[in-house]
């Protein structure tokens, strides 16, 4: 009984401390689902935005490439400009 109460009060400050921790409110299915999307939306506006980025990138490449082997051509053709 000695003992019993022992552990008891040794848990006391534990499980007082604990209950006074503020715990939010347990989310429904419209709020879950409501949230899922936000995260689904950001990643999906975040990938869009690099992957125009990364076209934007290669058209600027290959346009480069092509004016360049088109000057090149024109200098041949034209015995060096």
């Amino acid at each position: 009984m000695k003992t019993f109460r022992l552990v008891l009060l040794a848990c006391l400050p534990i499980w007082i401390g604990s209950s006074g921790c503020q715990r939010g409110k347990p989310m429904d299915e419209a709020a879950i689902m409501q949230r899922a999307d936000s995260v689904f939306n950001a990643g999906k506006e975040a990938a869009l935005q690099q992957a125009v980025q990364n076209c934007e990138t290669n058209k600027a490449t290959w346009i480069q490439q092509k004016t360049d082997s088109i000057y090149k051509a024109m200098a041949a053709a034209h015995g060096g400009m």
